[in-house]
């Protein structure tokens, strides 16, 4: 019975608790509704011009930490038009209150400075009250620079800089320091500044150089950076870090040179194999600067005869001459016999297999040096002097044929194309021998055996084999229709053996001669399509633009526009360096011609070219 009675009274205690916290909750809620209405409507009145009642709600707003902030510059506004002179003791009374809250420190400093114009006053405020809250920690030395720096206060936003570095560290501010010191020209302290942080090891020499890369764009900062940095290594010799941060500087300014002897000098002393050296003629490589790429390949061939990178780095550089041989027009000759002397020297090394060097030759004694004599001898004495692999040997024979075809003897090369068709009937080498054999029926006027062929390799698993044979096919047909006795044809094909034995003024002479005897679209889009070619191989590319503007204005068939936009886009990229131009000749292709062989390589360029690939 007690125990009933006792439990009835808690329960009776419990619901009143409940009722009175309900009581007390709905009060509180209510009251700062209130609170924020009346702020609102204090606000509105401000809005409207109407200071004296906004003053009145003001007044009875404030001393709440809840709304203090939000009414404090409207509230002082309004003493200031209403009662001047009592809104600085107001001010005031908001600092007792919040001795710890930076706002109201900073506009009171503000309202020093601006509404009262007393800069003294302002400055011993800011010594004696703003600058010990920013220096309580990085970020308040970091907010207080910013704060400062707006105010045009350059003193102060130097002197809370230089002891927020002393108290919590150089590594937390130098980017700070670094932007002040380069918008004053103050490019010799910002040098000597970073060279601290490198001898320091304070960051990473990674996240250094990425946000430094833009700036060391600067001339005269960058050689005060080259100047502290030499003068760094004369008395720390031993030290890799100036060095290294050298040649990094060196290599945005385009110095591969001054770059390459930074590196080579570390690689020396660390006997790592020209490790540095190589990522240099990477990065040179990536950047199109073929010279300097080579220069630094060489340095490791000759400085690191037994390094890891050696072999790779006499491919490479060989690759590179080959590829400088190939792009210029006309040929430097003695660019193509010293390069046929270094591969016949890396074939002696035994590093590579003689067949692939041995075409090579054969490939610059044929094509580059116009001695297909030299190239035959080359490659007829290697297959007879050793034994050739079956996957080899087709290839050379290939080539023996292509060299014959340069030299003139059409049949000996129909010889060797039959051979290599008869040993890979269905494979890619195969039909590759079958198109270069219905070529040398074209070139000799057989157009209807020629044909034949080109109907079986029409259907050939290789896309690029099958769409050279439609197109040759659709010449032959195209060219027949406007003259049946094969003469015009037999004209093309002339044009089409000059181009491909590299007579390249002949050819277009011919090309010309010939556009003045049709009227035809058709045959005309396929002599500017030709005349393209020839201008392309002979590093005329404004002419060679000039042809596929034409023939996609013409637009006289469908064959070639696809050609004619991707390969304006090709020109642009790498010749022009015009990325704009380049994208837009992609983007058209992608757009008008979504079926085209080219389509897949044409997004690919595009992507590399908005920079999709740059992370």
């Amino acid at each position: 019975m007690i125990i009933s009675v006792l439990m009835m009274g808690i329960n009776r205690i419990q619901i009143s608790l409940r009722f009175f916290l309900f009581l007390f909750f709905s009060v509180s809620t209510t009251f700062a509704q209130q609170k924020s209405e009346k702020l609102e409507l204090a606000d509105e009145y401000f809005k409207r011009g109407n200071y004296e009642k906004a003053l009145e709600l003001y007044e009875d707003l404030k001393g709440n930490p809840a709304t203090d902030k939000k009414l404090f510059s409207n509230y002082l506004a309004c003493l200031d038009k209403l009662k001047p002179t009592k809104a600085e003791a107001a001010s005031k009374k908001f600092l007792k209150r919040y001795p710890h809250d930076i706002f109201y420190f900073l506009n009171h400093y503000k309202r020093i400075l601006e509404i009262e114009h007393k800069p003294e006053e302002a400055g011993k405020f800011a010594e004696s009250k703003l600058m010990p809250l920013f220096l309580k920690s990085s970020q308040g030395v970091t907010d207080g620079f910013v704060f400062f720096e707006d105010a045009k206060d350059t003193v102060r936003s130097e002197q809370i800089l230089d002891q927020g570095i002393r108290r919590f560290g150089l590594v937390n501010f130098w980017e700070l320091r670094l932007e002040k010191d380069l918008r004053q020209k103050h490019f010799k302290e910002a040098a000597e500044m970073l060279v601290k942080i490198i001898a320091g090891k304070l960051l990473p020499d990674s996240e250094l150089e990425s946000k430094l890369q833009e700036k060391i764009a600067l001339s005269e900062f960058s050689k005060q950076m080259q100047i502290a940095l030499l003068r760094q290594i004369q008395a720390e010799p031993g030290n890799n870090s100036y060095p290294s941060f050298l040649a990094w500087i060196y290599m945005q300014k385009g110095d591969y040179e001054g770059a390459l002897k930074q590196y080579l000098s570390l690689d020396l002393l660390d006997n790592n194999g020209g490790i540095r050296c190589f990522q240099l003629a990477e990065f040179a490589v990536n950047s199109e600067e073929e010279k300097a790429a080579i220069k630094s390949y060489e340095a490791i061939i000759r400085n690191f005869p037994n390094s890891q990178y050696r072999f790779l780095s006499q491919q490479k550089c060989m690759q590179l001459r080959e590829q400088g041989v190939r792009n210029t027009f006309p040929v430097n000759k003695n660019d193509v016999r010293e390069l046929i002397h270094e591969y016949q020297e890396l074939g002696n090394s035994q590093y590579l297999n003689a067949w692939e060097l041995t075409m090579k030759v054969a490939e610059l004694y044929g094509k580059y040096l116009n001695r297909p004599d030299s190239a035959i001898l080359v490659l007829d004495g290697s297959m007879k002097a050793m034994r050739w692999p079956p996957v080899f040997l087709n290839r050379g024979k290939i080539m023996l044929g292509d060299m014959y075809l340069l030299q003139d003897e059409p049949w000996e090369a129909s010889l060797l194309y039959g051979q290599v068709e008869k040993d890979e009937a269905e494979s890619i080498v195969g039909y590759e021998a079958k198109l270069k054999n219905a070529k040398v029926f074209y070139y000799k006027g057989d157009f209807e055996l020629c044909k034949e062929l080109l109907d079986v390799l029409k259907q050939s698993t290789s896309r690029d084999i099958s769409n050279d044979a439609i197109e040759l096919g659709l010449l032959i047909q195209d060219i027949m229709a406007e003259d049946t006795t094969g003469f015009f044809l037999s004209k093309f094909a002339e044009i089409d053996l000059l181009t491909y034995q590299g007579n390249y003024p002949e050819s277009i002479d011919r090309i010309e001669k010939m556009a003045f005897t049709t009227s035809n679209p058709v045959v005309m889009e396929k002599l500017r399509f030709r005349l393209f070619r020839n201008y392309e191989a002979t590093r005329q590319f404004d002419k060679a633009l000039a042809e596929l503007d034409q023939i996609y204005k013409v637009k006289a068939s469908d064959l070639y526009l696809d050609d004619a936009l991707f390969y304006s886009g090709i020109i642009y990229t790498e010749h022009k360096k015009d990325k704009e131009k380049a994208m837009e000749f992609f983007l058209m292709l992608i757009k008008e011609k979504p079926g085209s062989v080219y389509v897949a390589e044409a997004r690919k360029r595009l992507r590399q070219l908005r920079g999709d690939f740059a992370n």
